[in-house]
């Protein structure tokens, strides 16, 4: 879509130069609109690195080569600055796409030459063409309306990327890569926000009952299965609490508020005993074994975890698929 804007506006100004009579920048335009043609096939065959160096270099010829046949009051000049942010967003794609990196900084030193060197022969001597001054004026403000349209959507593609990356950052400091739930690190961080406003009412850790089993007569895949189902399954029921994957196939379960009852605990038990998760053509049952403790400033956040921990391997010695308060 760009490069098909791109040449129908050489095709546009080859037009409009052939009507005042600028005959360089119709013979500029024949060869230029031929590269535009030329540009599909490094589109085509995935070389977008290639393809923006070429319209790069293609756009500040053609509007340096402008800028001396008609004078800077056309505005032609101005396009150097619009092409800067597409040098650097070039490099981001460079970058994402494991090419080798970009000269970035060389190439706006170049780009930079080349607004000053044409702008420079201008002053000196003057347009090379003689054209209506009322041609200026329309020509100024459309071509500084499309350089200030171009700046605003790099810029705003730039900090669109910027973005993206650092929310992408944060849920990988934040989130366990497989289920989803909040991992280990992040959420003893928020525990220890909540311990400071002592907003923490208990502590559970949950564990899938007999997983190594499951993988055992499963495999692995079907293993992680389970594992995303019951993280759905805590999602779903345990809507006002923090869940974190706390190692392997256990979870730490806390409450946001202290409105939350440890009776949930039970009815999350029962939901995932009730699942069937889906192994192929066959159809996985799984429980889970849960130990919960009340906190206290007693005992407060490592030790109410370790009774809580405590609990559990009570549920496990105890028959399993229940809660131990």
């Amino acid at each position: 879509m760009a490069n098909t804007v791109l040449m129908l506006c050489v095709a546009g100004l080859m037009g409009v130069f052939a009507y005042y009579h600028v005959d360089y920048m119709v013979y500029h335009s024949v060869p230029t609109f031929v590269l535009y043609i030329y540009y599909y096939q490094l589109i085509r065959k995935g070389r977008i690195k290639a393809f923006f160096w070429a319209v790069y270099c293609t756009i500040a010829i053609y509007m340096g080569a402008a800028t001396v046949c008609l004078g800077i009051d056309f505005g032609f000049n101005l396009y150097c600055m619009s092409l800067i942010p597409i040098a650097f967003y070039s490099e981001y794609l460079a970058r994402k796409t494991g090419d080798s990196k970009s000269r970035v900084g060389l190439s706006s030193i170049a780009l930079v030459a080349v607004y000053l060197i044409s702008t420079g022969i201008t002053i000196a001597n003057g347009p090379s063409y003689e054209v209506p001054e009322t041609a200026s004026h329309v020509f100024f403000l459309m071509n500084s309306t499309f350089v200030l349209f171009f700046l605003i959507i790099y810029t705003a593609i730039i900090i669109n990327v910027i973005k993206t990356s650092e929310e992408k950052l944060e849920y990988m400091a934040h989130n366990d890569n497989l289920t989803g739930l909040y991992n280990r690190h992040y959420l003893m961080g928020q525990l220890r926000e909540m311990q400071e406003a002592k907003s923490i009412s208990w502590i559970a850790i949950a564990d899938i009952d007999k997983f190594k089993k499951i993988n055992d007569d499963y495999g692995h895949k079907y293993g992680d299965d389970v594992l995303i189902a019951v993280s759905k399954a805590m999602q779903e029921v345990c809507k006002d609490c923090y869940i974190a994957r706390w190692g392997g196939e256990e979870f730490l379960i806390v409450p946001k508020t202290g409105k939350v009852s440890k009776d949930i605990l039970e009815t999350l038990r029962e939901h995932i005993e009730r699942m069937l998760i889906d192994a192929g053509d066959q159809k996985i049952k799984a429980t889970i074994s849960v130990g919960a403790f009340d906190y206290s400033d007693e005992f407060q956040l490592e030790k109410t975890i370790q009774k809580a921990d405590e609990n559990l391997y009570h549920s496990k010695n105890n028959g399993r698929n229940q809660v131990t308060y």
